[in-house]
């Protein structure tokens, strides 16, 4: 199956609209499938504002970290590193990431994290860690 996604922002004052889209192949499609779909829309939507000029947040409505775009527009995602990381500290702990990656980050995969959010939630899980 594949599917395409487009994002389109408002128009411009010279009647042009920003566009950002993916393409997006899938065999099954479960809840990993969703979550691609997810991540891949964030992902446009954020390349999107990151493309409307200086200033704009590069965040999802629900989001406010305010974290600029690489040279390219798109926000730097967290490294394999960090995602080993959070989900090895996640599994000791017997956290519940996925609730938690969602209610704090409105993102459902570690992958869709930004660097800084990972990083953030490193310390938080490696002090948790400490404190018990």
């Amino acid at each position: 199956m594949n599917l395409s996604i487009t994002v389109t922002g408002p128009p411009r004052q010279d009647g042009s609209q920003l566009r950002s889209g993916v393409d997006l192949q899938f065999d099954v499609f479960d809840d990993r499938t969703v979550s691609r779909i997810a991540d891949a829309a964030r992902q446009c939507h954020q390349m999107l504002r990151a493309a409307e000029g200086p200033g704009t947040q590069v965040v999802s409505d629900n989001r406010s970290d305010g974290q600029r775009p690489q040279g390219n527009g798109t926000p730097r995602l967290a490294t394999e590193k960090q995602v080993r990381a959070i989900h090895a500290m996640a599994d000791r702990q017997g956290l519940d990431l996925a609730g938690q990656l969602q209610d704090r980050f409105s993102v459902s995969s570690v992958k869709a994290l930004s660097i800084q959010e990972a990083s953030r939630l490193i310390d938080e899980l490696k002090s948790n860690l400490q404190s018990a």
